[in-house]
């Protein structure tokens, strides 16, 4: 075994990583003080699994790592890495090159790896001790250790010698084989201790057993007892399944009779839903066409108003013309009365006049006696023909008033049946409109009386509705549980079925005659063959007990034959009953 190479990194003054290798011969480190050559020894020490602090030169494990320098920071790690040639194998191990390594951290933590496998400080003491690395074999000598081995006692200088020649190795594994064996003497007598504690429990604890033993073959009894109450049980469920089945059936017939009539409801209701959406249209176009007719309405007797007031205003203008007119005729008719005494008083002009130009004719002599008479004649005419012609003038103006006002009594006269023409059209319209928004109204009414049928209606097909409902939601959940029930029956029938199958329950030996077929005359176990009404099956199972899984067979040759085959088979006992 050789030392081949050695790697530090983080080690005391080796911040780097540093690798020496080591040839054939003696390697010598020559270097000034403080340069590091006693980290190198100290570093191979460690890596060997030196506790000592104290022999590294140090107190604890962070002294071992690089503390940081004025140029670089310290590290938080120190590994140390040792390669041993191991080809002649003076170390335990199949490889022909062992790495051993140590790591430390500032937690003070410490890894130990060969060949890159995390191993105990034990592991590498023991591997390197095999190999006559041990700690205390002097490989790493320092300065004062040949004189510290010189001045050495002769005990310890025997040490010294056994551990050099691998002696060491053997004492503690010797050492560690006879700490075991005291322990293990320990542990043997505190077993004694423990047996002669529970030697005189012993009996309480056979009675217990035996109390155990009992208490299981009650059980075995008691399971038999259940399976068959079990049996009857089963009977009486399928029973109830059967029930349950024809229930869930007729459930399910009226329940889908339901829904079939839910559904004629539900499209029922839709259809009954358009026709009110159908209806509430058409009502809000007869409302809209009737707001419309009450509009024209309005205007028709704002119409109305106007045309019986302007026909009040006419009539009292006609009564004005007609007071106007008589006025007027009162007086043309003095007028005419006047010019009437005119023409009288013209007459008689004329009749003087003449007797005056008679008397002219007569007395002209007298022309100058009568020149102011027939001065203050011929005044009084012209005053009177004045008068003729003013009378003439206003009869002519009074004629066309009274020509005027006729025309204007005409005029009145057709407007006042123009107007009345229109009142009555107005008048019949009112009355059309007055009927067509009666008949509205009556539709109205009727459709408002159909909407609150419907609406009564869908309020009750809504309420049947969520009866129907409510009794499907009740017939799911019954139906629900009914399928539970059947699952649960089932699954009891199927391990029913299956103990049956088993013949689970019985006894060994009853077990074994009833599948054995090749016995002849065998009919069967007591509870297999007896029938008995239900209300006494449990007294009838109760006074029978274990006779219940007795055989009865034909003969007693059959009886002996099936005796003989359980001895053959050594299948256990049976009891046998012949008829």
């Amino acid at each position: 075994m050789r030392l081949k190479s050695l790697e530090i990194q983080g080690y005391k003054s080796f911040a780097n990583k540093s690798v020496f290798h080591f040839d054939r011969g003696v390697t010598a480190i020559v270097g000034p003080n403080g340069s590091g050559k006693s980290n190198v020894a100290d570093a191979i020490r460690w890596v060997l699994g030196e506790q000592s602090y104290s022999t590294l030169r140090g107190q604890r494990t962070a002294d071992m790592i690089f503390a940081g320098s004025k140029s670089r920071p310290r590290v938080g790690m120190a590994s140390a890495t040792l390669v041993l040639d191991n080809s002649d194998g003076s170390l335990p191990l199949d490889y022909t090159e062992v790495t051993i390594a140590r790591r430390a951290y500032r937690s003070g933590e410490n890894e130990y790896l060969i060949n890159n496998n995390r191993v105990r400080l034990k592991d590498v003491a023991e591997i390197l001790a095999r190999g006559g690395l041990a700690r205390q074999t002097y490989t790493v000598i320092g300065q004062g250790t040949i004189d510290r081995a010189l001045s050495l006692r002769a005990e310890d200088r025997r040490q010294l010698f056994e551990e050099a020649a691998g002696i060491t190795y053997h004492r503690q594994q010797r050492a560690t084989a006879l700490r075991r064996l005291d322990e293990t003497h320990a542990n043997l007598l505190r077993v004694h201790d423990i047996v002669q504690e529970i030697e005189p429990r012993l009996r309480r604890l056979q009675k217990q057993a035996r109390r155990v033993e009992e208490h299981r073959q009650l059980q075995s009894h008691l399971d038999e007892l259940l399976k068959i109450w079990y049996g009857y049980r089963w009977g009486q469920q399928q029973q109830a399944l059967h029930q349950a089945k024809a229930r869930h059936t007729f459930s399910q017939q009226r329940l889908d009779e339901a829904r079939r009539h839910l559904r004629q409801i539900e499209a029922r209701i839709q259809t009954l839903r358009a026709r009110q959406t159908e209806l509430r249209a058409q009502l809000g176009d007869w409302h809209a066409q009737s707001s419309q007719l009450h509009a024209q309405a309005e205007a028709l007797q704002r119409e109305l108003a106007v045309g019986e007031e302007r026909a009040r205003q006419l009539a009292a203008q006609r009564q004005e013309y007609l007071t106007e007119i008589q006025t007027l005729q009162a007086t043309l008719q003095q007028q005419q009365e006047g010019v009437d005494r005119a023409r009288h008083t013209l007459t008689e002009f004329d009749r003087h006049y003449r007797q005056a130009q008679t008397a002219l004719d007569e007395a002209r002599r007298q022309l100058t006696a009568h020149q102011q008479q027939r001065a203050a004649l011929r005044k009084r005419q012209e005053q009177a023909e004045a008068e003729a012609r003013h009378a003439a003038h206003a009869l002519t103006d009074q004629r066309a008033r009274l020509a005027q006002l006729a025309e204007r009594l005409t005029e009145l006269q057709n407007q006042r049946q123009e107007q009345i023409a229109a009142i009555e059209q107005a008048a019949a319209r009112q009355a059309e409109v007055e009927t067509r928004l009666h008949q509205i109204r009556r539709r109205l009414a009727e459709l408002e009386t159909a909407r609150q049928t419907l609406t009564a209606q869908a309020d009750d097909l809504r309420q049947q509705q969520n009866r129907l409902q409510q009794q499907a939601a009740a017939l799911a959940a019954r139906q629900a549980e009914k399928e539970k029930e059947l699952a649960s029956l089932r699954a009891r029938q199927d391990l029913l079925g299956k103990l049956r199958a088993d013949m689970s329950g019985y006894h060994r030996g009853v077990k074994e005659v009833l599948q054995a077929k090749s016995l002849p005359g065998i009919r069967g176990t007591v509870a297999a063959l007896l029938q008995v009404p239900a209300e006494l099956e449990i007294a009838i199972e109760t006074a029978l007990g274990g006779r219940l899984q007795d055989i009865v067979v034909n003969t007693w040759r059959d009886a002996e034959a099936a005796i003989a085959h359980l001895k053959t088979r050594r299948a256990g006992r049976a009891t046998f009953l012949p008829l």
